[in-house]
């Protein structure tokens, strides 16, 4: 659990995912091992095997932010590109006239990875999916306020995305690597106001490695 700016978030790439990976990271101390995976083996195996690289990365940084028993919370889920891979899979399916996988359909959903969440989790909390383009998020900040000052509790806000798959590669504008980034959203907390508005008036902070540095920077 991070404290910076008084939120409490945590976050995930390849080969960085603890306080202290994190703040080497943003001193140019450590890079990103692409090669490194999520430890999620603390998820049963049976289910595990289901999950997808993008779902990987959100229960790997939960696991960092929540308490073991922690209360269910409402949730919403952001993401610029969201499963493209799976996408991409189906439609080369339908183009080579093979038939589509149910299952591999239903988990392409934009909303497919904060369901699993719950799923999992047994939450029956509500839940809500968001894309916005290079504003996905801004715009999950955004709804995560809103719903946790409409009902004056806190939310749990992930933004998570990947490179897109190759076939795409032209129009990824990010050159990120994959990411994840969880926030509890409290709208009682005055720096989450604050964070909001921040990102909204500075551009380059809507990109989720700039929010990170901004968030590591910030002493309040």
């Amino acid at each position: 659990m991070f404290n910076n700016y008084n939120i409490s978030w945590s976050a995930w790439a390849p080969g960085i995912s603890s306080k202290q990976e994190w703040q080497e990271w943003v001193k140019g101390k450590r890079d990103f091992d692409l090669e490194s995976k999520p430890d999620i083996s603390f998820i049963k195996p049976m289910v595990r095997r289901r999950l997808s690289s993008l779902a990987k990365m959100v229960f790997a940084t939960a696991k960092q932010l929540l308490e073991d028993n922690q209360e269910p919370m409402s949730l919403v889920f952001a993401s610029r590109y969201g499963e493209m891979g799976k996408t991409v899979q189906l439609l080369t399916n339908i183009a080579n006239k093979e038939g589509l996988s149910p299952t591999s359909f239903g988990l392409s959903v934009h909303n497919s990875l904060v369901g699993m969440f719950g799923l999992i989790r047994q939450w029956t909390t509500s839940s809500t999916a968001i894309g916005a383009g290079a504003n996905s998020l801004l715009a999950g900040l955004i709804e995560a306020y809103s719903q946790s000052k409409t009902k004056q509790a806190p939310v749990l806000y992930f933004y998570y995305d990947e490179p897109l798959p190759e076939i795409y590669q032209s129009f990824d504008e990010g050159n990120l690597p994959p990411i994840c980034i969880g926030l509890m959203v409290d709208a009682q907390n005055a720096s989450i106001s604050k964070l909001i508005e921040r990102v909204r008036l500075t551009e380059h902070l809507k990109s989720p490695l700039a929010f990170l540095k901004f968030l590591l920077n910030s002493n309040g």
